[in-house]
């Protein structure tokens, strides 16, 4: 498998219309990411606000030699903020894969507020047109995390047969003023994911887990929302709607090991052990 030559420009796509003045720059990242498809990108492409920087920070995760930080500084209702980073291609953003289907995006953040998005597009897919998606993965963090780093797993959920041909990824800070969220070692996953531990938020508890035939996932207050199943493939298994503070799920058809519930769209999804 070969990957073709990558060229890089600055993307001049602002969703933030809102914003007094928006800087669009490169920036170097020699060390700042270990991905596991050959031949990254050698440049990410920062956009940020008026009160918005994206710069590099040292050390990163596993003691690499910078991560990226996306900082926000004192922002009123005035002035806004954006801090992003996303890659790119010299014809369009994203970068081009042989004809796959990635199955996952993992990496690491330190902080909260962070929103990370990764699309698939067919051959001849339209990245800035939004023409040709076929696969959508969207991650955000929704609390405080503290001080350590912790690994993200973002399914890739496709709603075609096609093969893969351009991805694209980008990082955003979403939070308030003075605010700076961290993140290394992207990794696009083919296959099973390569996962450390999926982290659970601390108002959710799962009973058993491991689980042989049923599991409960409680929830310390009542919400409405849907949850989906996947496989180690980003196959989606179950998908359901549920009020209240609890829900549960029969996993007695399904064999041993790994699946991932994600609550909603934009929380971090919780592993399953199936015995």
């Amino acid at each position: 498998m070969k990957q073709t030559s990558l060229f890089l420009r600055i993307v001049i796509i602002c969703f933030f219309t809102y914003l007094p003045l928006s800087n669009y720059a490169q920036i170097p990242n020699p060390g700042f990411e270990s991905w596991s498809y050959p031949s990254p990108p050698s440049q990410w492409h920062a956009i940020t606000g008026l009160y918005g920087s994206v710069t590099q920070n040292s050390p990163g995760h596993d003691n690499s030699t910078n991560a990226v930080a996306l900082n926000l500084g004192n922002l009123t209702a005035a002035n806004g903020g954006v801090a992003m980073l996303r890659v790119g291609t010299s014809t369009y953003p994203g970068f081009v894969i042989d004809y796959q289907r990635p199955t996952y995006l993992t990496g690491y953040v330190k902080g909260s507020n962070l929103k990370a998005t990764v699309k698939i597009y067919m051959q001849g897919g339209n990245t800035s047109t939004g023409a040709g998606l076929i696969g959508t993965g969207i991650w955000q963090s929704w609390m405080a995390t503290g001080s350590d780093w912790y690994q993200f797993i973002i399914p890739i959920n496709y709603t075609t047969s096609d093969l893969g041909r351009i991805v694209t990824i980008e990082l955003q800070n979403y939070g308030g003023s003075n605010s700076t969220v961290l993140v290394d070692d992207l990794n696009l996953n083919f296959g099973t994911a390569n996962i450390d531990e999926v982290p659970v938020d601390n108002q959710i508890s799962i009973f058993p887990n491991p689980v042989k035939d049923h599991v409960t996932i409680t929830f310390t207050e009542e919400i409405n929302d849907t949850y989906n199943l996947y496989d180690n493939l980003g196959r989606i298994l179950i998908s359901n709607e549920f009020s209240g503070n609890e829900f549960n799920m029969d996993l007695s058809g399904l064999s041993s090991g790994n699946y991932f519930v994600q609550i909603g769209q934009l929380r971090n999804p919780i592993k399953l052990i199936k015995e």
